[in-house]
């Protein structure tokens, strides 16, 4: 599901600073999960992107490897578990993880209610992954195989299930 969520996506300052306010940007809904773009890699020459992701109770990402970007979750609300390279810690809002290239991590909403994160790739452009997932509307496990091609395009690599267990 493509859509806009609440207007514009951004308000350029005369610098060329960019605000995005709160449920702001252009969104989809992929994976379980509700990406809202804050910051294209488009506004930034390719340098960065910042997306805000509502990840739903028990909601998640497989075990998963990028080739080509840095990655940096700051949780906003609510409780997340992150697993990256064998380290499993819940945190909570104004937790903040790097993710360098090449590590092998997950994350988990272990909360009662939705968890919202923000998520910058550095480089940008790997924001466009969801988009193309909810185009394409693919589901996990049902569609592992057509999620696997799609994820190589992006150099990332598919590594298995989320390793956190679920709640309850």
């Amino acid at each position: 599901m493509l859509d806009t969520v609440h207007g514009a996506a951004e308000t350029r300052g005369a610098g060329g600073a960019i605000l995005s306010p709160r449920g702001e940007g252009e969104g989809c809904a992929a994976l379980g999960t509700r990406h809202i773009l804050k910051v294209p890699a488009e506004a930034t020459g390719g340098s960065t992107s910042v997306a805000e992701v509502v990840v739903p109770p028990d909601g998640g990402t497989p075990l998963h490897r990028h080739g080509r970007e840095d990655e940096v979750i700051q949780v906003i609300e609510g409780r997340v578990s992150l697993w990256c390279d064998g380290t499993l810690r819940e945190v909570g809002p104004g937790a903040v993880a790097w993710l360098p290239r090449g590590s092998v991590h997950a994350y988990r909403n272990t909360g009662d209610t939705e968890a919202r994160i923000t998520v910058t790739c550095l480089p940008g452009g790997f924001e466009r992954f969801f988009f193309a997932v909810a185009a394409a509307g693919l589901q996990a496990p049902r569609d592992m195989p057509a999620l696997a091609a799609l994820a190589r395009d992006y150099d990332l690599e598919l590594l298995g299930p989320n390793p956190i267990p679920p709640r309850g």
